[in-house]
């Protein structure tokens, strides 16, 4: 027994070991883009940020900067030239002088730049012995330095190098677009448009294109327009049937007008289609959440139907089945009306009628309803505890009750 627990011991140690050398990587996030002038490069193997200078393989410069490069196993150093050098034949030929020269060395933070001169003799003598062998120590050893915040290192036995500092040694410009995660070489890039984070299944996208009242819209779908009510909240009424706008019905017309006309936002079905107006009921994103069920503050924060309830121009309002985050907008409600925000307001509370999340109890047991018929024939009724029900006058002889 004590064998085999030393051992599950040992092995424990093991993996936490692993897991500690282990390179950590950000979830999610996007591979290093390298462009230059107009064109994305590719390479075999990802560049990477060390230190906050991105490292690229030595292939990428020879490649595709139109660098030359020439590995010196003797020093484990990398000789990197502007013109003056035959890729194809993968020495240095005859007749060209070097423009530029920079030799960069494993774990060395110094980087070497040759006097010209000296250079170009080194190479002429070489080619006139009909050698093509050019040594990175000869140059090093006539060279000014300069300092390199990160050192070539290798990594699965390939040689990275800092591109910035040399593609800057090269005269070239460079930038970084840090939304795209993208190395720019050159002029005239345009970031690629930014990838959009993915919209959970049960959203669907919409644009607001007119305003009715504080909780009604007409939206686009698809080409199609929708009339569209804000489920689990109810605004003052802006054009009720006594022809004069409830208190702060203007306001919550205004915001929702400021807050959605013309934006693309994106609509959540809870439980019903539609009302028995054929109305769209639906909560209203501004921004998306990132996930199927929200928490508590995405709904908060990115819904107009929480925000209308929260400012105080609408009332936390059940409609079952629909009442998915009716528990936050009751705390919304709480807060605003403690607050005396809009109508909750002073000068309001003496015309204002709380409403609950459901039919409240008559004092005398008997669940009170008060119905009007409209000249069109339509019956309207409203539940004791409603904000309409206490002004409602009922017409015994056109049969309401």
């Amino acid at each position: 027994m004590k064998k085999r627990l030393f051992t599950k011991y040992i092995a424990a140690i093991f993996m936490v070991c692993i897991l500690l050398l282990k390179p950590v990587y950000s979830q999610g996030q996007e591979p290093i883009k390298i462009w230059v002038d107009g064109v994305y490069l590719t390479s075999d193997v990802s560049a990477f940020i060390e230190n906050e200078r991105t490292m690229v393989p030595l292939r990428v410069i020879s490649e595709n900067l139109g660098y030359g490069v020439k590995w010196d196993d003797s020093s484990k150093s990398a000789i990197i030239t502007k013109l003056g050098y035959d890729k194809a034949e993968d020495n240095f030929f005859e007749g060209t002088h070097f423009e530029k020269v920079l030799v960069l060395s494993i774990g060395n933070q110094n980087a070497y730049l040759p006097e010209l001169t000296a250079i170009n003799e080194q190479l002429q003598n070489a080619l006139a012995q009909k050698s093509t062998t050019v040594e990175a120590k000869l140059l090093m050893d006539n060279a000014t330095t300069a300092p390199i915040e990160v050192a070539p290192l290798l990594k699965e036995d390939r040689t990275f190098v800092p591109l910035r500092f040399i593609a800057e040694q090269f005269g070239q410009k460079v930038n970084w677009d840090n939304d795209n995660r993208t190395v720019v070489i050159g002029d005239g890039y345009v970031p690629e448009a930014a990838s959009s984070p993915a919209i959970p299944a049960s959203f669907v996208e919409a644009t607001v294109t007119s305003i009715t009242d504080g909780d009604t819209v007409v939206v686009n779908i698809g080409g199609n327009s929708f009339n569209l009510r804000f489920i689990g909240i109810d605004c003052p009424e802006l054009n009720p049937n006594s022809g004069s706008p409830e208190p702060f019905a203007q306001e919550a017309t205004d915001y929702t007008k400021a807050a959605l006309l013309g934006k693309t936002i994106w609509l959540q079905k809870d439980v019903s289609e539609t009302d028995r107006y054929d109305r769209l009921l639906r909560y209203i994103w501004t921004e998306a959440p990132a996930s199927d069920n929200p928490t508590a503050e995405e709904v908060k924060n990115h819904t107009i139907n929480a925000k209308l309830v929260g400012l105080g121009l609408a009332y936390s309002k059940t409609y079952k089945p629909d009442n998915k985050y009716n528990h936050i907008f009751d705390e919304l409600q709480a807060s605003a009306k403690e607050q005396k925000l809009g109508i909750w307001s002073k000068e309001q509370e003496a015309n204002l009628v709380p409403v609950s999340d459901d039919v409240q109890h008559d004092p005398t047991g008997q669940n009170r309803i008060k119905g009007n018929i409209s000249n069109s024939g339509e019956k309207i009724y409203h539940e004791y505890g409603q904000r309409d029900y206490y002004k409602t006058i009922i017409t015994e002889s056109k049969g309401e009750r």
